[in-house]
């Protein structure tokens, strides 16, 4: 997705006076720099509810403009996560090194954060060292995640 087609259609949804859009993703990965310039683009999008669909998987950094959105609903079978390789520019893969990773799951714990997901979900599911611990509290029942890295 081109980072600009997406700021002309999201300025053309908005003088509609639009107040939900979705984002359907479907990718197996992507280049970090452009996955990230659109999380940007729409987590500052306040003026309408965002919604990414997962129709078959959002993997690699294409988790990042999952995150960037209030709401995300999966197809049946959809997956999101794995990020293990980018693109780059010339349509090869480069294996990420453990620094890149979590460097990327730190901007997925943030994202999600910022839009009320669970960024230690969403930190577990970026980096596969990452432990993903749930409490609850017996009195309230109040669940809680917290993830530590191996």
């Amino acid at each position: 997705m081109k980072k600009s087609y997406l700021s002309r259609r999201i300025e053309q949804a908005r003088q509609e006076k639009v107040n939900l859009v979705f984002f359907q993703l479907d990718s197996g990965g992507g280049i970090d720099t452009a996955a990230d310039a659109v999380a940007d683009m729409i987590a500052n999008i306040k003026d309408m509810k965002t919604v990414a669909f997962i129709d078959e998987q959002a993997l690699g950094v294409s988790v990042l403009p999952a995150l960037a959105c209030n709401d995300i609903v999966f197809r049946k079978g959809g997956r999101m996560g794995d990020v293990s390789h980018l693109l780059t520019g010339q349509n090869q893969t480069q294996v990420l090194d453990e620094s890149q990773i979590k460097n990327i799951a730190e901007r997925a714990g943030s994202l999600a954060k910022q839009k009320g997901h669970p960024d230690a979900v969403a930190r577990a599911m970026v980096d596969p060292d990452a432990v993903l611990y749930e409490a609850k509290d017996g009195i309230r029942g109040r669940r809680a995640s917290c993830w530590k890295a191996r």
